[in-house]
């Protein structure tokens, strides 16, 4: 089984899609249905997913509807990288379940079970966890300060009114409320709420090519092969779902009792110190440190010789306990009331959600303005560099007629900023930015009360310090003004939600 037997696609050419981008709205559509055809038809009874649709904020947006990324402390190094030069990562017990599937199919591979020309006999990894942070730099350097320097800037004489840095701010909020209607967001929040934020960088995924996302002949002809229903279940035994429209994007499962298991671990049969591992390429680290690992056999019904090879901790007797230490009762985080088993044993599975975005994953809300705040000293730093000056002309008098005269912009410092804005500021440009990028703007007597209510808030706190009291009025702002993101914001007032209704 070296080799798999190919359809000729032209001999055949009712059975595969050959929807793109490039196509009209029509043709995209017909080929679209095509090929989800295909993908039932080859992918059996296993869960999947589609990140473009249903599932486009999994991993992106928590429980309670806030926008999070990463903690990462969490991350761990991924195996088999595409690139040999290049490190990928995902969430640590995802990076565990990704090591024994690929090997696992590479075993297959080996023993004939799966075609050695198929993409599943040899997975790589090409696309895991990014930074959001890398992808909002390129956004804020690339995308929005060239408009706002080169277009807005240059239009309405707006370059003559900035005299310092306040007056750049000023310029800037003007700037800001009309690149947020017509063009983005500029809080990180701002961006994952938006459709530009990919969705692997969750840490929740690993893509194993690189192919275009829109050629569905590809994706039908080299992904749904003649191995694709035995893949799909061996994709399953370790936590992943494939997705329906990215078929070579796996996604981790955090409700399969098969992910569950890397996270909690099984019971320890034995440790590999990272030496013995039955490698077909080698590590993508090489390094001396390799985590040791334990291993032990899967305790879900019907998996029984699925072996996982697990990351364990020791207590203080030097008793060795498998999974990770911050999902157990007493153990790990202390937010955590009862451990995985009475959760699952309680039946409720977005429990099971709600812890993991509770310890690996940070709410963007919290630093967002911070954030933006740095990029704004950039921005003006960077204008004063290339203007270092504005030409003025005096209005004249009577007695003194009009004269050009010249103000030297001067670069400001981090502190400047903290000092002479501070709390206050952050807090209700934060108010103002989140309610312009969900388009919630209130009427200006209700929004008056608002930034009062949360203000009265700051400057009743501030005898705790300021850091508490901006942290506490700005918890109560996000959850009180802001709120969670509404993934189906359109009510029955909209002709989509009639059809839907209907």
């Amino acid at each position: 089984m070296t080799r798999q037997p190919r359809t000729n696609p032209l001999a055949n050419p009712g059975v595969y899609s050959y929807g793109s981008n490039d196509l009209k709205a029509k043709q995209i559509f017909d080929e679209r249905k095509r090929y989800e055809a295909l993908f039932d038809l080859f992918h059996g009874d296993t869960k999947t997913f589609s990140t473009w649709t249903t599932d486009r904020f999994y991993g992106l947006v928590n429980t309670k509807g806030n926008t999070v990324v990463p903690d990462q402390s969490r991350l761990k190094s991924l195996r088999f990288p595409g690139d040999s030069d290049q490190q990928f990562f995902a969430l640590n017990f995802v990076s565990d379940a990704w090591s024994d599937l690929s090997l696992r199919l590479r075993k297959l591979a080996r023993e004939n079970i799966i075609f050695k020309d198929s993409p599943w006999a040899n997975p790589k990894v090409f696309k895991a966890w990014q930074p959001l942070q890398d992808h909002y730099d390129l956004y804020l350097r690339n995308e929005v300060y060239p408009i706002f320097a080169n277009s807005f800037m240059t239009s309405l004489n707006n370059d003559a009114k900035v005299r310092g840095f306040h007056t750049f701010l000023q310029r800037f909020d003007d700037f800001s409320r009309n690149i947020i209607a017509k063009t983005g967001p500029l809080t990180r929040s701002g961006m994952i709420e938006g459709y530009g934020t990919p969705n692997y960088m969750s840490g929740l995924i690993i893509e194993i090519s690189d192919d275009d996302y829109d050629d569905d002949f590809n994706k039908g002809y080299k992904f749904l092969d003649e191995n694709f229903d035995v893949v799909s279940n061996i994709v399953a035994q370790y936590g992943f779902m494939i997705d329906k429209n990215i078929p070579f994007r796996l996604i981790a499962d955090i409700s399969s009792p098969a992910m569950q298991e890397y996270m909690t671990g099984v019971p320890i049969e034995g440790f590999d110190l990272g030496q013995n591992y039955d490698y077909i390429c080698k590590p993508a680290i090489e390094s001396s440190e390799v985590p040791p690992m334990a291993y032990g056999y899967s305790q879900i019904p019907g998996l029984a010789d699925v072996i996982r090879r697990i990351a364990f901790y020791t207590i203080p007797d030097g008793e060795p306990v498998p999974g990770y230490a911050r999902y157990k009762k007493n153990a790990g985080d202390a937010r955590i009331a009862d451990d995985w088993v009475s959760i699952l044993e309680n039946e409720t599975p977005s429990v099971i959600y709600e812890i993991m975005y509770m310890i690996d994953y940070k709410e963007t809300w919290t630093s967002d303005i911070e954030t933006l705040q740095k990029y704004l000293i950039y921005f003006y730093n960077f204008y004063v560099v290339s203007k270092p000056s504005v030409l003025l002309r005096s209005s004249g008098t009577h007695d003194c007629p009009p004269v050009n005269f010249s103000i030297d912009r001067k670069i400001i410092q981090p502190d400047f900023f903290e000092k002479t804005y501070g709390s206050r500021w952050k807090l209700k440009t934060f108010y103002v930015l989140r309610n312009m990028e969900r388009q919630t703007t209130a009427a200006p007597r209700v929004a008056m009360k608002e930034v009062q209510d949360f203000l009265n808030l700051y400057n009743i706190s501030s005898v705790e310090g300021d850091q508490t009291a901006y942290r506490r009025a700005l918890r109560y702002l996000q959850e009180e003004y802001i709120g969670p993101l509404d993934k189906n914001p359109l009510t029955l007032d909209h002709v989509w939600d009639i059809i839907l209704s209907s």
